[in-house]
């Protein structure tokens, strides 16, 4: 298809790889769009071979999946919203991006980040008040492990595994306001 669209359009070569990508993600969309109708109305599309189409219907029907999609429907039917604000980009995508925008390591700062929204007036808020708690908790559980670890390993930007323990107690805050 990409050959195809290629001889019957035109565009400058430094431009190849930006519009290489838009095809793609493009034909991915579409391609999800026509899968979800196909799942939705249990209608083979013409161009599928009909043991893929057999295999997705396996899948589609299967316990574990019948079980995730249940659990995502309530997600975003939910009223409660998102704490994250970063879409559909992951922590460590944003941590990535804030670490090259600010020239230094991020910790702290990525939680706060993607859980803060601006005002019209330009002042930030948390989205919503348990992401407060949230935040301090993590943040007190990472200022003790910190003052508990040796000089060298508690100093954010000098030891490799601080992002590893940053992740894994910030995984243990989390579990313990769950349980609450």
């Amino acid at each position: 298809m990409w050959n195809y669209f290629k001889v019957k359009c035109a565009w400058y070569a430094q431009h190849d790889h930006q519009i290489s990508s838009n095809f793609k993600k493009k034909a991915a969309d579409m391609l999800e769009d026509t899968l979800r109708t196909a799942q939705r109305k249990r209608q083979k599309p013409t161009w599928m071979l009909e043991d893929i189409w057999t295999r997705l219907n396996e899948k589609w029907d299967n316990a574990e999946f019948q079980k995730k999609s249940t659990k995502g429907e309530a997600a975003r039917a939910s009223k409660k919203g998102s704490l994250h604000t970063g879409g559909s980009v992951s922590i460590g995508t944003h941590r990535r991006r804030l670490e090259k925008l600010k020239g230094r390591t991020m910790n702290d700062e990525v939680f706060e980040e993607t859980h803060v929204k601006k005002k019209k007036d330009g002042t930030r808020i948390l989205v919503k008040p348990h992401a407060e708690g949230t935040y301090d908790g993590h943040t007190k559980v990472l200022d003790e492990w910190r003052k508990a670890s040796p000089l060298e390993v508690a100093q954010p930007n000098h030891h490799p595994m601080m992002l590893l323990q940053d992740c894994l107690v910030l995984l243990l805050v989390l579990r313990r306001m769950r349980k609450r």
